[in-house]
Order: C-alpha cells, then structure tokens, then sequence
C-alpha cells in the first residue's frame, strides 16, 4: 500500500525554500509522517541548512523522535536515522495541530491522487490545490477544521 507523504521547507517569514509531494510504500500513516521528517531533514543537511524546526501533526512521531516513546521496528529506522542527524544538527522538534499543517496534508493529499512525486521550489509552482493552505499558513490566518456529523446531517 502507498500513502501520500507532503512537506514544506519555509523561511522564517513563510516563503517556501521547497516543498515536497510522493508516495510512500507503507500500511499507515505514522511511517509516511515519520518519512516525512526524514526526508525534509535530510534534504536541509544536504542543502547546508543545520539549524531549524520541524513542525508535525503526530504527537506520536514527535514523541518517539524526542525519545518520550518506544520506537516499534517498523519505525525504528527511520527514527534512528533522525537521531543520528540531530546529534550533529541544531533540530527544534514541535508539535503542531493538523489545522496548522493544512500546506503538508494537502501536497500528501496530491501525491495520492496524482501517484507521482513533485518538488516545488517557490509558492508560483505549488499546484492551485496547495496555493490557498500556504497563503493562509503565511499569513497567520487560522484555518478551521469542520467535522459534520453523518448521521444527522441533512435534517
């Protein structure tokens, strides 16, 4: 099974340095995200970027990342690998809630229906779908989530 993995790599005023958008083959979304961390991590070593924050929307990932909770052993490598980068990076770990990270969970959201993987290197190339989450990220508009419950929805 694949699942969509997306991610943004911001400037501190929010303009976009890349952003991300691939498949990832797993059974559920806690590897995608931990993925997801790595992948962006590895991405900002390589590009000379040392110190930073990750931002995520799993507490579960966040908490095994800061060691707070057992890794399992499908994650185990992907959270090893993320250890090993921090001891000789300067990573802030945080926690964000989903309605703050509507930019990554929409460019996972493309990946599952495009199934195909793009890079993005300016807020002119993220795709019309992602252009309206990043404006309001960038502005510090919240976003609001809204949950209908089903069964009583048409009254």
């Amino acid at each position: 099974m694949s699942v969509g993995v997306g991610g943004a790599l911001r400037r501190d005023n929010g303009d976009i340095i890349t952003a991300f958008s691939f498949l990832y083959s797993c059974n559920n979304h806690n590897p995608a995200e931990a993925y997801a961390a790595f992948f962006g991590i590895t991405w900002c070593i390589q590009n000379g970027h040392t110190s930073f924050t990750l931002e995520m929307d799993s507490l579960l990932v966040i908490d095994m990342l800061k060691g707070e909770k057992e890794t399992n052993y499908i994650m185990a490598n992907i959270t090893e690998g993320i250890t090993q980068m921090r001891s000789t990076t300067n990573i802030n770990i945080n926690h964000c809630y989903r309605e703050a990270n509507q930019l990554a969970d929409r460019l996972a959201k493309l990946a599952n229906k495009a199934q195909n993987g793009a890079f993005f290197f300016s807020s002119q190339q993220l795709p019309k779908a992602a252009k309206g989450p990043f404006l309001l990220d960038k502005s510090q508009v919240p976003s609001i989530r809204i949950k209908y419950d089903k069964a009583n929805f048409f009254l």
